[in-house]
């Protein structure tokens, strides 16, 4: 080393940051510095507004999943109303018809025929109590007689009563006879 360069190393204080330092070497660490941190802000936003987007998709899902579910429950028995349209149909020209009672009478046989067909298609079933055992279940007692019987047994009915699948849906009716006390 030279005398020179010496005299400028003593004179310097080691305490200080001479001024003959580059500033573009400050800039270009406060870069590297902000560099990951706006990075970062950035994913940071970017994730935030997937998120938002994400919650107004699920908040519109569930709108239309509501929506469809309340159009289901208002018309679940649009089919099962067209089949008891014809049928109703089928009744008025019966009312309007200009033929002898006999063939009105087998018109509106042919009715109910089909509309016993179009409940046994869509599980309703008759419950058909007759002589058979009372079942509060399945029976609802109108009149009671004292007879000569072991158990509560149906002896007439009153008003059908009605199954769909294997729920009551109108139970049955009945008159029935008690066994004498």
């Amino acid at each position: 080393m030279d005398e020179e360069e010496k005299t400028k190393i003593e004179e310097e204080d080691p305490g200080e940051i001479s001024p003959n330092v580059d500033d573009s070497t400050d800039t270009s660490i406060s870069q590297d510095i902000e560099s990951p941190y706006e990075e970062q802000k950035n994913l940071a936003e970017k994730r935030l507004d997937d998120l938002k987007m994400e919650r107004a998709n699920f908040i519109n899902y569930k709108a239309r999943v509501k929506r469809e579910q309340d159009d289901a429950r208002l018309y679940a028995n649009q089919a099962i109303v067209g089949e008891f349209l014809e049928i109703k149909d089928n009744l008025e020209r019966a009312l309007d018809a200009q033929g002898d009672a006999e063939s009105v009478r087998d018109g509106v046989r042919l009715t109910l025929k089909n509309l016993d067909t179009l409940l046994k298609k869509h599980g309703i079933t008759e419950i058909d109590p007759e002589g058979g055992a009372f079942d509060p279940n399945l029976h609802e007692a109108m009149m009671a007689d004292d007879g000569d019987v072991d158990e509560e047994t149906v002896s007439e009915v009153l008003q059908k009563g009605y199954m769909l699948n294997k729920r009551v849906i109108r139970p049955a009716k009945v008159k029935i006879i008690k066994p004498k006390t």
